[in-house]
């Protein structure tokens, strides 16, 4: 049984998604061939519009990429589909055939009703009455089966999954109810629906499907553009339909292993050189950016290339107020532009703990900031500053008595959690 420490990321940013490309990722990656394609089978003879599939998977080269790719040729009746809740009770049924995980299950049957949900709020229908179009309806239950019954069976649903933000494609698509612009609307409320980050990507196809997008929001826990810090096992290629001339048409799947034990978050760092503008400007603009929730802002010295005494300015504030904090800075400093770029933190998960403690007879209460690992083991405790100096001017006494008292509080809160840090001030 796997657990938190191993880590699966879907790299979908060069030629997008589908649910034929996450299946084929995960065979190449190892996934039991015949177990997949029995519980699709198995799935297609629920449906009564279903006379026949036929399903194969195959060796391809995508540019120079050896990857797998799995067909899917459906044989149906004329007349009509099953509706959106039809589908969900068949899809049910196939997950208990399978004998699938609990938590496969929960997720197949969350990602049917994501891409349900998507295209009743595009037609302006009821979930349980929508007919899945473009998707080709059985296809899309395949699609979604097999994908979870391969995740299951790798055991990657145990571990984290790990996304990029999804090519979607440029131009334009044609659909039922006409020609749209790429991506597709239902792919759009997929997407939008988890703020799952997309770009246009390199070329003018559609690339990301609403049933790939749909299974891509509800495994993915976290999205960034750049790899997490792993120790790679395997990777697996999922070949799409088309060739393209620009990129290979693959999905990438890399299964391994987590090697750290910190947390990490992505923020920006803004950047600018200053050296006319002097320390009244400075400290009113430290004044100014620490009540609007920056997160790091730091002078250091430095000479010019005109050899005059300067300094460089360095700020981290969260990806949706870049813009906002580099016009704060331009027009507090003068400086005529700032550099912007992304990066990650290693951070400990930190909590705040309102601790209560008793000074001669006086009750009071003091903020702790509380750092742990993933692990959860204690790292480090600070009561805040500006709690103990208003309690210490309060009670006429010293900074100093009340932290101790503080602190002998916090070693019997965290009973012996602390001991590893026995001595530090």
């Amino acid at each position: 049984m796997l657990t938190k420490k191993y880590l699966t990321i879907v790299d979908c940013s060069l030629a997008g998604v589908s649910g034929d490309m996450f299946i084929s990722a995960l065979l190449d990656l190892g996934a039991d061939e015949g177990k997949v394609i029995e519980a699709m089978k198995n799935t297609a003879s629920l449906f009564k519009e279903c006379q026949k599939v036929k399903i194969n998977v195959e060796k391809t080269d995508k540019k120079g990429i050896k990857a797998k790719k799995l067909s899917i040729k459906i044989l149906e009746e004329e007349g009509e589909g099953s509706k959106g809740i039809e589908m969900v009770g068949k899809v049910k049924e196939a997950l208990d055939e399978a004998n699938l995980s609990g938590k496969a299950k929960v997720l197949a049957v969350e990602t049917l009703k994501t891409l349900l949900e998507a295209e009743s709020i595009v037609h302006g229908k009821k979930m349980g009455e929508v007919e899945l179009h473009e998707m080709g309806g059985v296809d899309t239950v395949l699609d979604i089966v097999g994908t979870f019954t391969a995740l299951d069976d790798l055991n990657i649903l145990e571990g984290k999954v790990f996304g990029t933000p999804v090519a979607v494609g440029r131009g334009s698509v044609k659909v039922h109810h006409g020609i749209y612009p790429v991506p597709a609307p239902a792919t759009v409320e997929i997407l939008t629906s988890r703020n799952y980050p997309f770009h246009g990507g390199f070329v003018q196809r559609e690339l990301a499907t609403p049933t790939g997008a749909s299974i891509l929001v509800n495994l993915v826990e976290k999205v960034s553009p750049s790899y997490p810090l792993i120790k790679p096992f395997k990777v697996g290629y999922g070949a799409g339909q088309m060739d393209f001339e620009e990129v290979p048409n693959v999905l990438r799947i890399i299964f391994g292993e987590e090697i750290r034990s910190l947390f990490v978050d992505r923020k920006v760092l803004l950047e600018t050189n200053i050296d006319d503008v002097s320390g009244e400007v400075l400290g009113n603009l430290f004044r100014k950016v620490s009540r609007e929730g920056l997160l790091d802002l730091c002078l250091l010295p430095m000479l010019t290339k005109k050899n005059r005494p300067g300094y460089v300015l360095k700020a981290v504030v969260e990806e949706d107020k870049a813009a906002y904090f580099s016009e704060l800075i331009m027009r507090e400093t003068g400086t005529l532009g700032v550099r912007v770029s992304s990066c990650e933190r290693f951070v400990l998960r930190r909590d705040t703990l309102k601790l209560k403690i008793n000074f001669k007879g006086v009750e009071a209460e003091v903020r702790v900031k509380v750092a742990r690992n993933e692990r959860g083991e204690v790292v480090r405790v600070k009561p805040e500053f500006e709690d103990l100096k208003r309690l210490a001017e309060k009670m006429n006494t010293s900074i100093l008595n009340i932290k101790i008292l503080v602190y002998k509080k916090l070693v019997e809160e965290f009973n012996g959690e602390l001991s590893l840090f026995k001595g530090k001030k």
